[in-house]
C-alpha cells in the first residue's frame, strides 16, 4: 500500500511556493519585539502630525487630516485624530445635526394641569406634538495595525530611525491583540529612565528632536484606546455643562438658538449648509422636529480592524 505522505516535509514545501507568500503575510516577530530598540535609539517615536499625511488639506477646517464623508451616508472618514481632533470633529457633526434637526423649531408651553402624554400646547392654544430629537451614536472604526501612542501631548507611533517613513505594523493581530500590545507596549515606554526622546519629520525628510520640557504640556502616555476614553470623558463634561446651563432657562420662554448657541461657535455655519443641502439632494430623512433633550453621549465601540 501507498503511503499516503511519500516525502518529508521539506521537499513538499519546496514545490508550494505560494505557501510562502503566505507565511511572509504572517509574521509575527514583531509581537515579540524588545523595547529595548526603543531605549538605545533602534528605533524612535515619530508624531504622526509630522508625516503630512494631509492631502486633502481639511486639517485647518475640521481638525482633522483627510476628513471626507461618503455622499449619500453618514459615513467619515479620517487620518488618525488626536485628543482635540476627535473632539472637534464630535462638535462639529454635532452642530450640523442640531442645525438641521431644529431648524424652523416652534417653542411651546409646558402645561402642569396637561391630560396627554406627549402633547402640549403652544400660545395660541392649539396643540402640537413634540418630539425628542435624539442624537446618533457615533462609532469610531481604527484601521490601523501599528502600535499608537499619546506621548507628552502628540500622537505618534514607533518607526525604524533610518526609515521613519515606513510604518511598523503588527500582522496577524486581531483587534484584542493590538489592544492588549498596544497597553503593554505604553506602560514599558513609562518605565524606561531617562524618558524617551519624541522626534518629528522635517520637511526634508529627516528627523529633529522636540524639545519635550519646554512644552506647557503635561508629560503623558497613553494607549490609543485611553486616548479616545479620554477625549470621549472630555466631551461629556462639555456636554453636561451645557446642559445645566440650559436647564436654568424659563421653560415659557426657550430660545432655541440662545441654547444651541453656547455648544460651538467657532464650527462655521457652512458646514450645516451643507450638510442640509446634502440631505435634501440625496433625499435623506431628517428627524422630527422638538425640543431636544439634555445632550447624552453613550459609550463609544472603539474597534480595531488589521489590514495585512
Amino acid at each position: 500500500m501507498q503511503l499516503r505522505f511519500s516525502e518529508n516535509f521539506s521537499t513538499w514545501m519546496k514545490h508550494q511556493p505560494r505557501l510562502y507568500q503566505i507565511m511572509d503575510f504572517l509574521d509575527i516577530s514583531e509581537w515579540h519585539t524588545s523595547i529595548d530598540m526603543l531605549k538605545y535609539e533602534h528605533r524612535v517615536l515619530v508624531t504622526d502630525s509630522s508625516l503630512h499625511v494631509d492631502e486633502l488639506s481639511t486639517q485647518r477646517i475640521t481638525g482633522l487630516g483627510n476628513f471626507r464623508q461618503l455622499a449619500g451616508v453618514p459615513i467619515c472618514g479620517s487620518s488618525q485624530p488626536d485628543t482635540n481632533g476627535i473632539i472637534n470633529i464630535h462638535n462639529v457633526l454635532t452642530k450640523a445635526y442640531w442645525n438641521i434637526s431644529l431648524k424652523n423649531i416652534r417653542p411651546v408651553v409646558h402645561e402642569l394641569n396637561t391630560s396627554k402624554k406627549g402633547s402640549e400646547k403652544s400660545s395660541n392654544g392649539k396643540e402640537v406634538n413634540s418630539y425628542a430629537v435624539i442624537i446618533p451614536q457615533m462609532i469610531w472604526i481604527c484601521l490601523r495595525d501599528d502600535y499608537v501612542v499619546k506621548y507628552s501631548g502628540e500622537t505618534c507611533s514607533w518607526r525604524e530611525k533610518f526609515k521613519p517613513e515606513d510604518s511598523i505594523t503588527l500582522r496577524g493581530a486581531n483587534g484584542m491583540e493590538l489592544e492588549e500590545m498596544e497597553q503593554k507596549f505604553a506602560n514599558s515606554i513609562s518605565k524606561i529612565k531617562p524618558p524617551c526622546k519624541l522626534f518629528k519629520l522635517n520637511d526634508n525628510g529627516k528627523l529633529s528632536i522636540i524639545n519635550i520640557e519646554s512644552t506647557d504640556q503635561q508629560l503623558e502616555l497613553l494607549s490609543l484606546k485611553q486616548m479616545f476614553k479620554q477625549a470621549f470623558n472630555m466631551v461629556n463634561t462639555i456636554n453636561s455643562s451645557v446642559s445645566s446651563s440650559s436647564n436654568n432657562i424659563n421653560n415659557n420662554n426657550i430660545e432655541v438658538s440662545s441654547i444651541h448657541s453656547t455648544l460651538i461657535d467657532k464650527v462655521p455655519n457652512s458646514y450645516a449648509i451643507y450638510l442640509n443641502e446634502h440631505a435634501k439632494y440625496h433625499r435623506i430623512p431628517l428627524p422630527n422636529y422638538g425640543h431636544p433633550p439634555p445632550p447624552v453621549i453613550s459609550l463609544f465601540n472603539i474597534l480595531y480592524f488589521s489590514l495585512n
